[in-house]
């Protein structure tokens, strides 16, 4: 069993600073605008 230290995720974390996290929290939060204001 790999260790966690050595892994593929860094223990770290640091997802947050990634160009395809931040555009998809773009995307959901355009998405839950959409949907607050359209159709409900």
């Amino acid at each position: 069993m790999a260790s966690t230290s050595n892994g593929f995720i860094p223990p770290h974390g640091g997802y947050q600073n990634l160009m395809s996290y931040q555009m998809a929290e773009i995307v959901y939060d355009a998405t839950v605008y959409f949907c607050n204001k359209y159709i409900y």
